[in-house]
């Protein structure tokens, strides 16, 4: 399933998966394609996006998480550069710029506000 960041449609699942990436220094560009569980328990979760790091410069990753039990079980993702191979740690709240950390924030309260709401 492909995640589009303006679809209103979508909007709960990009603020789930938002924070994952941003606290690696990430950000997707417009969207990002999401794979699986199609039975649960499913054994992950799995997809690709194009993602800026830091607002510098742009990365193809993939991600993969691990045993999930619904599409909103989202936890213990892993994020890899899918040139290198190499994986996107978590970040420090510290090494994020200021309006990141604040931008995490807002996306959990717009998340919550959402729940409430349906």
């Amino acid at each position: 399933m492909e995640i589009e960041k303006n679809d209103p449609d979508q909007r709960e699942s990009w603020l789930e998966w938002l924070p994952v990436f941003m606290k690696r220094g990430l950000r997707p560009i417009d969207s990002f394609v999401v794979h699986g569980p199609h039975q649960y328990p499913a054994d992950r979760m799995w997809g690709e996006a194009e993602c800026e790091y830091y607002a510098r410069w742009s990365f193809q990753v993939k991600f993969l998480t691990s045993q999930c039990y619904s599409i909103r079980d989202i936890k213990r993702v892993h994020i890899y550069d899918t040139e290198t191979n190499e994986r996107f740690p978590i970040l420090k709240a510290n090494r994020l710029p200021k309006e990141w950390s604040q931008e995490i924030k807002d996306a959990r309260r717009e998340l919550a506000a959402l729940r409430r709401s349906t």
